[in-house]
């Protein structure tokens, strides 16, 4: 159930559609960031650096799905977590590991996660933020609400996903 402005709503999972996993450039590998990947996170997540993120993110990383990718080092180079409330977002890829095309391939492992445990997958893109919702188009998201500086959109992987 989604509570929005006291109504709820029951979300289903509309795209019951096969997803794979996007090849990853070489030297690279699928990850499920843990426990100890959590200061790295709250270091790098735009939201993060305090002793309260911190602990948010404990809990996310314990009980929600999260998706990474390392490279050849044993780094983390690349993360999207889902939120409590059931929506996906702080997808982050290190500087110097962009433009590989890491963050679609980060963003259709954890739209993957949610969709097998036969969940819909949403986000919420700030507006003004083209680059994001220019990604999320492109890895089959649709926008389908616009309010108060947001637009709510929903994962259908086949509607308008490139490669």
């Amino acid at each position: 159930m989604l509570d929005i402005q006291g109504e709820r709503f029951l979300l289903r999972n509309t795209c019951n559609l096969h997803i794979s996993f996007r090849p990853l450039p070489e030297g690279y590998t699928y990850y499920t960031p843990t426990q100890a990947d959590i200061k790295q996170i709250n270091e790098e997540w735009e939201y993060g650096k305090s002793e309260e993120t911190e602990e948010y993110l404990r809990f996310i990383i314990q009980y929600l799905h999260k998706a990474g990718i390392k490279y050849k080092d044993g780094t983390l180079v690349a993360f999207e977590l889902e939120y409590p409330h059931g929506v996906v977002g702080s997808l982050y890829v290190k500087p110097e590991h962009r433009r590989k095309g890491l963050a679609m391939c980060v963003k259709s492992s954890l739209n993957r996660k949610i969709m097998l445990d036969g969940r819909p997958v949403y986000c919420f893109i700030v507006k003004g933020n083209d680059i994001s919702l220019e990604l999320n188009i492109k890895s089959g998201f649709q926008v389908v609400e616009e309010s108060k500086g947001y637009r709510w959109c929903h994962y259908c992987p086949i509607a308008n996903q490139t490669e």
